[in-house]
C-alpha cells in the first residue's frame, strides 16, 4: 500500500478540518431527515411513489383505515364529508341525523403534521349547522401520545323531533397510554382503549392487540395488522373466534385499490376490486371462483398535489354515496 506524507502544518489542517464539519454537518443532518423515512414531527412515514408520504401513525391510522385514502394533507386540517343517496341519480339524500338536507363531516385535527384529535360537524345548504369534538389527543413534548378522550355529543332537538345543533358533551371515555420502546400499552394493559389494547410499531409494520393478554399469549396473532411496502399498504383483520384471517385490504399509493373478504360461517368468500385511482371506473365484485357478481359505478379524482379529493360510488340498486376530501373550512 502506497504510504502518504503530508508537509503541511497540522494546527492549520486540524482549523481546516473543523470549518469543513461545521458548514457539512448541518447539511449531512437535514440529508439523514429526509431519507430517514421521518417527518418533521418525528413520526415515522413511507414514501409512496409521487413524493406522497404515508404517516406511519398508528392511531391517525386506525381511524383512516375505513375510508378510500390512509393519506391526508397534515399540513392543516382535513374534512371528510359524506353524502349518502338513496337515488344516485336524483341526489336524493339519505336522512341523517340532524334532518332532511344535512351532512355529516369529519374534521381530523393536525398541528404541525401531528394528529390531534377528530371533531365532528354537521353541515346544510346554508353552511355549517353545529360543530363539536369527538375525540381530543394529548401528547408529550416529543410527541408520545399521552391519552385519548372521546366525547359523546351533547343533542338539541327543534320542534320538529330533528336535531337543530350538536354540542361537545360529557367526557365519555378517557384513555391513559404508555409507550416503551416501540410498543404502546392502553390503561397499563387492563382495559381496552380508544383503539385497542396495545400497539407494536416496526420498520414496515404496525401490529394491534385487542388485549394485552392476547399479546401475551399469542404475539403473532394480532388482530389488525399494517403492512409497508414500497407505498403500498396492506391491512388484515384476524378474528380469534375462527382462527382465521377475515379481510384484506390493499392501498396503492394510499388508495384504496382491493378489498378481500374472505368465507366465514355467515359470509361468502368475495372480492372487490377498483379498477381506478383517479378517474371513471367500477368496483368489480367476484365470488371465490372469480365469477363477476356485481359492478358498481366508481369516479375518483385526485388532486395536483397527490390527494384523494373525491369518490363517488353508484351501486346497481341506484343507491351509493360521494365522499369529499377538504381543508376545513367549517368555523
Amino acid at each position: 500500500m502506497k504510504k502518504y506524507t503530508y508537509s503541511f502544518n497540522i494546527a492549520a489542517n486540524i482549523r481546516t478540518m473543523l470549518v469543513i464539519l461545521l458548514l457539512f454537518v448541518p447539511s449531512l443532518m437535514s440529508c439523514q431527515g429526509k431519507n430517514s423515512g421521518e417527518t418533521v414531527s418525528g413520526v415515522p412515514a413511507v414514501e409512496a411513489p409521487g413524493s406522497i408520504r404515508i404517516l406511519m401513525d398508528p392511531f391517525l391510522l386506525h381511524y383512516l383505515k375505513n375510508f378510500p385514502t390512509l393519506i391526508l394533507n397534515t399540513s392543516e386540517n382535513a374534512v371528510i364529508q359524506r353524502l349518502s343517496y338513496k337515488d344516485f341519480d336524483r341526489r336524493e339524500r339519505n336522512l341523517s341525523e340532524a334532518g332532511p338536507g344535512t351532512s355529516q363531516n369529519s374534521i381530523y385535527l393536525f398541528k404541525n403534521g401531528v394528529f390531534n384529535g377528530i371533531d365532528h360537524a354537521f353541515t346544510n345548504d346554508k353552511g355549517l349547522q353545529s360543530r363539536y369534538k369527538g375525540v381530543e389527543i394529548t401528547r408529550s413534548s416529543d410527541g408520545l401520545i399521552l391519552g385519548i378522550a372521546q366525547y359523546e355529543p351533547r343533542i338539541n332537538l327543534n320542534q320538529d323531533g330533528w336535531t337543530s345543533s350538536m354540542e361537545t358533551g360529557r367526557l365519555s371515555q378517557q384513555h391513559a397510554y404508555k409507550k416503551n420502546n416501540n410498543i404502546t400499552i392502553v390503561n397499563d394493559g387492563l382495559r381496552r382503549g380508544a383503539v385497542c389494547a396495545l400497539v407494536v410499531e416496526e420498520e414496515s409494520k404496525i401490529s394491534y392487540f385487542g388485549s394485552y393478554q392476547r399479546y401475551n399469549e399469542t404475539p403473532d396473532r394480532p388482530d389488525t395488522t399494517m403492512e409497508f411496502m414500497n407505498g403500498d399498504v396492506i391491512i388484515s383483520e384476524y378474528g380469534f373466534l375462527l382462527k382465521q384471517d377475515i379481510s384484506r385490504f390493499y392501498f396503492t399509493n394510499g388508495i384504496l385499490m382491493k378489498k378481500e373478504y374472505m368465507k366465514t360461517f355467515n359470509r361468502d368468500q368475495r372480492t372487490e376490486t377498483y379498477t381506478v385511482n383517479s378517474g371513471k371506473g367500477e368496483i368489480i365484485v367476484t365470488d371465490a371462483s372469480g365469477t363477476v357478481i356485481e359492478r358498481s359505478m366508481l369516479e375518483r379524482r385526485i388532486n395536483a398535489a397527490g390527494y384523494l379529493e373525491y369518490e363517488a360510488v353508484k351501486y346497481p340498486a341506484g343507491n351509493g354515496y360521494e365522499l369529499f376530501f377538504t381543508k376545513d373550512t367549517l368555523k
